[in-house]
């Protein structure tokens, strides 16, 4: 059967902010489903993202307040209780509207058409969210103005684009780097690649016309007014490493142990590449392995995941230099590599995953693996812009007066070369870049 998920945006909804507080503070965030289940005794249930701090202190408080948003809310209300993660800020010490306290629970002064005070009964595990049942113990209207529902949040509060023509905005989200023309994304947008929402997303502004500075951007990028940046590639990259190196055969390196024997070929070679995809993989997944143990609220864990991925990085280290004699190859070389794996991945491995994705049905899958595999196309790109800098002595010199800014300090510069040795801080030629702004 067809599924449009479209079709669930006619479902009726309001917009809520649901609130707690625990002796080390208070939690808060918007959602949108809550449904009065029994009259006798009055009960609610409502919906919570389980991966939300505010999940999290509800099993722990046991009692919450309901702010039932009205039609007067602001947009800010909707970013400051939505668009932030209680666990970096207490979203009610410094909020765009008053708050009040009951019982020691915060709620919304105004905004609100109604308020209710409820303390849990049952909490069920459905997956990606938390159903909450709860006894209704207090209930008071506030404003009693119509409740924001989530089709007039969309016609009418949320910001819209201005009116006068102009070039269309890039939006690129700093998680995976999957990019999307549009003038603004709207507050409920999730990025197709990676699932992450509008808070990872940055906006690509058009760069400033300064002479001879070069971008370092792909002709196709610019051609596409986009300068990608880089993004941290996850277990397909990591694999493709091995795959793509260069198999050379050992040689004598000063300072390094000297291997007569070549490797090419042989068992251990493939043991190698084995061992250094395995490690590679065990250091990215115990990073995700880290996020989750945070969001479930055991930072000791946290960290010890993170402290073995990195041992896994060093394990990785010590296979990578053993198939490139003992030493990690020259950045010329580690550039054409890296182009060159960009290059498989888009041209070959995606497009063929794809394929096969979609021949067995998995059409979700076959679309990530051709969008993931447009971004490796860019990062081709930039690669091989970088290589022909630094094969053309561009990296610190350019034809033409260029503004050279100090990575350490600040520094600035203007000259068709950077420093030798910053004049402020002292930090060598290494530390200048061409300065470009972003924002």
């Amino acid at each position: 059967m067809e599924m449009d998920k479209k079709a669930l945006f006619n479902i009726a909804c309001g917009l809520y902010v649901i609130a707690t507080s625990l002796p080390d503070g208070n939690a808060g965030c918007v959602i949108n489903t809550v449904m009065q289940v029994t009259e006798t005794p009055l009960r609610v249930v409502v919906a919570v993202n389980r991966g939300n701090a505010t999940a999290d202190a509800l099993k722990r408080a046991g009692r919450f307040t309901l702010s039932a948003l009205d039609e007067t809310t602001h947009f800010d209300t909707i970013k400051h209780f939505g668009f932030q993660s209680s666990r970096d800020v207490d979203k009610f010490a410094n909020p765009p509207l008053r708050i009040s306290f009951c019982d020691g629970l915060p709620r919304l002064a105004e905004q609100a058409s109604a308020i209710l005070t409820c303390e849990v009964c049952n909490i069920t595990d459905l997956g990606t969210h938390i159903l909450v049942l709860a006894d209704i113990v207090g209930a008071e209207v506030a404003s009693g103005r119509a409740t924001l529902t989530y089709d007039y949040y969309q016609k009418h509060v949320k910001p819209k684009p201005a009116s006068a023509p102009r070039e269309k905005t890039v939006w690129r989200c700093e998680i995976c780097g999957f990019e999307i023309e549009t003038d603004e994304l709207p507050p409920d947008y999730i990025c197709p690649l990676c699932g992450h929402g509008i808070d990872a997303f940055v906006k690509v502004e058009a760069q400033p016309a300064v002479a001879n500075i070069q971008l370092q951007c792909s002709t196709q990028a610019q051609n596409n007014a986009q300068c990608v940046v880089d993004s941290v590639d996850t277990l397909a990259q990591s694999v493709q490493i091995t795959a793509t190196q260069p198999q050379t055969a050992p040689r004598a390196n000063q300072g390094e142990e000297t291997m007569t024997k070549s490797l090419k070929g042989t068992k251990t070679e493939a043991n190698l590449q084995s061992a250094f995809a395995g490690e590679s993989q065990a250091r990215n997944k115990y990073t995700y392995y880290a996020s989750q143990a945070k969001k479930d609220g055991f930072e000791q864990i946290a960290e010890i995941f993170l402290e073995t991925a990195e041992n896994e990085k060093e394990h990785a280290k010590l296979w990578f230099k053993c198939l490139h004699d003992n030493k990690i190859p020259t950045t010329a070389e580690n550039l054409l590599d890296a182009a060159q794996g960009e290059n498989y991945e888009w041209t070959d491995m995606y497009a063929t995953f794809a394929k096969e994705a979609r021949e067995e049905g998995f059409d979700h899958i076959a679309k990530l693996f051709e969008m993931v595999g447009a971004i490796e196309k860019t990062h081709e790109d930039r690669y091989r812009k970088l290589l022909s800098n630094v094969e053309g002595q561009l990296v610190f010199s350019k034809n033409g007066d260029a503004i050279w800014q100090c990575r350490n300090c600040g520094h600035i510069v203007i000259g068709k070369q950077a420093p030798a040795v910053c004049p402020v801080c002292a930090h060598p030629q290494a530390y200048f870049q061409v300065k470009a702004e972003n924002y």
